[in-house]
């Protein structure tokens, strides 16, 4: 496993000098939300693929994955976005998987994310969960602006294209809602679209 983190830190880092014209030293690229902890990311992968599955049992298998990534490693930013994500969708809205009440799943949610920030401040999804968490508060103004700074920094994330749908629909702005839906699916045809009835 330790080569597979080397060799993609060494594909990352020639990608950016490909990109950039610009050569960085071997060795001298590393994500702050990536994780030195074999386990903790074999564990947090296994979380994704339960999250991936999108069913009540799956995110509560998914919440104890991040959980274990994260004592693992407790500076691993990408699991306490993940288990940040995981809490807020157990939430018990109509669009949600009713575990938790709202108002808990998303401080619960907060709490995690803030973690996150704390540990990589520009991290793209983590900006989209604040977003989502907004939202389940039914701040949907608020929603907005943490998926617009999810998207600056990362214009290919297609969740925070889903859920700035979703808060635009809510708002009943339905034509910037449609077009923030439609550019979720280009970016992301396979990703599981929950539409508000």
């Amino acid at each position: 496993m330790k080569d597979i983190f080397d060799l993609q830190s060494e594909i990352g880092r020639s990608v950016v000098n490909l990109l950039q014209d610009k050569y960085l030293e071997s060795g001298s690229l590393r994500s702050l939300s990536a994780t030195n902890s074999t386990d903790a990311y074999v564990v947090y992968l296994k979380g994704r693929e339960a999250y991936r599955l999108q069913t009540t049992e799956s995110f509560k298998e998914a919440r104890k994955l991040f959980e274990q990534a994260i004592a693992l490693d407790p500076e691993y930013a990408q699991a306490y976005v993940s288990l940040a994500d995981t809490l807020a969708l157990l939430g018990d809205g109509s669009t949600q998987y009713g575990v938790l009440a709202n108002d808990v799943a998303a401080t619960l949610a907060e709490r995690n994310v803030e973690k996150a920030l704390v540990r990589q401040p520009n991290m793209p999804r983590a900006y989209a969960v604040v977003g989502y968490i907004a939202m389940i508060r039914d701040e949907f103004e608020k929603s907005l602006g943490a998926f617009d700074k999810a998207i600056e920094l990362n214009p290919s994330l297609a969740i925070a294209y889903m859920w700035k749908s979703r808060a635009l629909a809510e708002l009943q702005r339905f034509d910037e809602s449609f077009a923030a839906l439609i550019k979720a699916n280009e970016l992301d045809p396979y990703f599981v679209v929950q539409l508000i009835t």
